[in-house]
């Protein structure tokens, strides 16, 4: 839903995107899976405003390789900050990073995902379907309980 002072708008391939007040400032966010496409162009999104985006953390285990890296400004660049953490390790770990970093964040974006290589000879990499569901589901434990399975049917 847009509004005369605050209309939807389009930009190249993207449409109906929102407008939002100018008086939204200083905001920090949390990137996970930066070094994969969707997070690194969420990354991309919130720095090409620096009003309003003047931090963005990024989490993962490795850092956006410096191929990606290298196609955002000087001055984008200085905006991001890479903490390495896994995502199936002890929550308590993963608190631990941020806190050491001060992060506080106005907004998380969450990309991360693992995937597993297949066992199938031959096969493409989403034949493991279940595996993959297994794997990713581990990253949001149910009462902390990071070995629970899932029922995945095709």
């Amino acid at each position: 839903m847009s509004s005369e002072a605050l209309p939807l708008h389009n930009n190249g391939i993207f449409k109906n995107l929102p407008t939002f007040s100018p008086e939204i400032q200083g905001l920090t966010a949390i990137v996970t899976g930066a070094n994969g496409i969707s997070g690194f162009f969420t990354m991309r999104v919130l720095l090409e405003n620096p009003q309003r985006w003047r931090k963005i953390w990024t989490l993962s285990r490795s850092p956006p390789p410096k191929e990606m890296m290298d196609l955002l400004a000087p001055e984008q660049r200085d905006r991001v900050e890479h903490i390495p953490v896994d995502f199936l390790g002890k929550p308590e770990d993963i608190a631990e990073a941020l806190k050491a970093k001060s992060v506080t964040a106005d907004a998380v974006f969450f990309y991360s995902y693992l995937q597993p290589k297949t066992t199938i000879k031959g096969s493409h990499p989403w034949a493991n379907a279940q595996e993959l569901a297994d794997v990713n589901c581990r990253t949001f434990p149910v009462s902390g309980d990071r070995s629970a399975k899932t029922d995945f049917a095709l």
